[in-house]
């Protein structure tokens, strides 16, 4: 079976000149992939999510980590394996839902608010080409 992300992330390389890379994060609830500027710095951080609902508990602890913890945007994006269906969430997004909705089991997006593959790729370029830099 084909690794799914990483043809995802090949089409962003290819097709947009965005690198996007797996690493090691060294806590738990970190996001295992980074968006990198052309200077190898860390622009972003991105999960890549199976399930269109999430556990609460996981979704508050991800979301906690990102806010006090990594100081760059957070996407968490899905359907990345057909990229007419693909959406995506940012920590901010969720965040604000979390503070203003009673949600008590599992997480669901807000089809109402996600952003779709046109929209990241416009994201990601511009956060490329601002050259917002973070170590």
């Amino acid at each position: 079976m084909p690794n799914l992300i990483q043809e995802f992330i090949d089409n962003m390389k290819k097709k947009h000149n965005l690198k996007i890379e797996k690493w090691e994060p060294n806590k738990e609830y970190y996001p295992e992939y980074m968006f990198l500027g052309g200077d190898r710095g860390i622009l972003a951080y991105i999960y890549f999510v199976d399930d269109d609902c999430i556990p609460i508990n996981e979704v508050v602890k991800k979301v906690s980590r990102a806010e006090s913890e990594l100081d760059r945007p957070v996407f968490f994006i899905r359907n990345y394996q057909d990229l007419s269906k693909l959406y995506f969430e940012t920590n901010e997004q969720i965040k604000n839902r979390l503070f203003k909705e009673k949600i008590e089991s599992q997480y669901r997006a807000d089809m109402d608010t996600v952003g779709d593959y046109d929209e990241l790729v416009g994201i990601l370029k511009s956060l490329k080409k601002n050259s917002v830099k973070f170590y």
